[in-house]
């Protein structure tokens, strides 16, 4: 993203805010503190069954780089 310098002070002010008003969950929630953890296994579970045993809700960033091959 290109955002002029003059812009930027104004723009990290704007990701302070939730423009969703907290409807999935607060900022600081975790995801299986929004979604209950037989949620997420079932998730897993149809990821594994659709060929995709690879892919799980709680990759990290680097793992989920390494399997889409983006590279920093």
């Amino acid at each position: 993203m290109s955002i002029p310098m003059e812009h930027l002070p104004l723009a990290l002010e704007a990701l302070k805010r939730d423009s969703h008003n907290g409807h999935f969950g607060e900022r600081s929630r975790t995801r299986s503190a929004v979604l209950p953890g037989r949620i997420l296994d079932i998730l897993d579970r149809t990821l594994a069954d659709a060929g995709a045993p690879q892919l799980r809700h709680d990759m990290s960033v680097e793992e989920l780089r390494k399997f889409y091959g983006v590279k920093k």
